[in-house]
């Protein structure tokens, strides 16, 4: 068996409190990472499955004890889960148990007669029918099942930086540590600024967790090259990014 590495990290929550079970095929890490991210960032809790070997009898404890407490499932569905036998058994559980359910589409995907029973009760979101992650978000995270998992923060809502006079419009303004709140993620941002909102080639943006960008903001958001870090300082991604979303890993224009 091939064995898969991800390549950003992530606590899988564990406590009393409510939370949601990530369903998806270990196959497709790589387009689950950066939901996982921005349910991080938002301050969702969530468990998933590490890698935990499938052929033990220890996943299926697992699985089932953290499925049983979960708040609500939300599933990744595309060819690589319709295919695979653990996605299959977790979404049985998760019927079997009335547990509530979240279906995100990844892609187009050929179901089964039966997948498509055991779907029908759930929402169904189709996020490959958006131009971008950034517009489907708002979509997914509208629905009430996520006020239940949300942490809720105890500090003041982001407000616009506070200076002893106003700034000039189009002025270019030097801040530290201000707080922002970008796609509805807050954090704190390291930088200059224009019409109060982020606009520098080497603007820094820490988020509560100990995440970070270092990269080129303009008018608010990433755009131009920069580098995502995890928060041991470990890179989770690095390149290209064009209206906030990330287009490229190459190191073509760095810096």
């Amino acid at each position: 068996m091939t064995e898969l590495k991800q390549k950003a990290q992530f606590t899988p929550y564990e406590g009393s409190s409510p939370y949601l079970f990530i369903s998806y095929a270990h196959k497709d890490i790589d387009r689950v990472e950066p939901y996982l991210e921005q349910l991080q960032e938002r301050r969702y809790r969530f468990w998933y499955d590490e890698w935990i070997d499938p052929s033990t009898e220890f996943w299926t404890e697992v699985i089932a004890e953290h499925l049983t407490k979960a708040a609500f499932v939300l599933l990744f569905m595309s060819d690589n889960a319709a295919k695979s036998k653990n996605v299959k058994r977790e979404l049985t559980f998760t019927q079997n148990e009335d547990i509530s359910m979240i279906t995100v589409f990844l892609e187009e995907t050929a179901l089964t007669p039966g997948l498509k029973l055991q779907l029908g009760a759930g929402q169904q979101l189709y996020s490959y029918k958006y131009d971008s992650m950034e517009l489907f978000l708002p979509a997914l995270f509208r629905d009430k099942l996520f006020e239940k998992v949300q942490e809720v923060s105890e500090e003041p809502a982001a407000t616009e930086p506070v200076m002893n006079r106003p700034a000039a419009k189009d002025e270019r303004v030097y801040v530290e540590k201000m707080p922002y709140k970008i796609n509805g993620v807050s954090g704190n941002y390291t930088g200059h600024i224009v019409n109060g909102k982020p606009d520098d080639p080497k603007g820094e943006m820490v988020y509560r967790y100990g995440t970070r960008f270092v990269g080129s903001y303009e008018k608010g958001i990433r755009n131009g090259y920069g580098t995502c870090y995890n928060d041991d300082g470990t890179i989770r991604y690095q390149g290209h990014w064009k209206d906030g979303q990330f287009i490229g890993d190459d190191d073509k224009g760095a810096p």
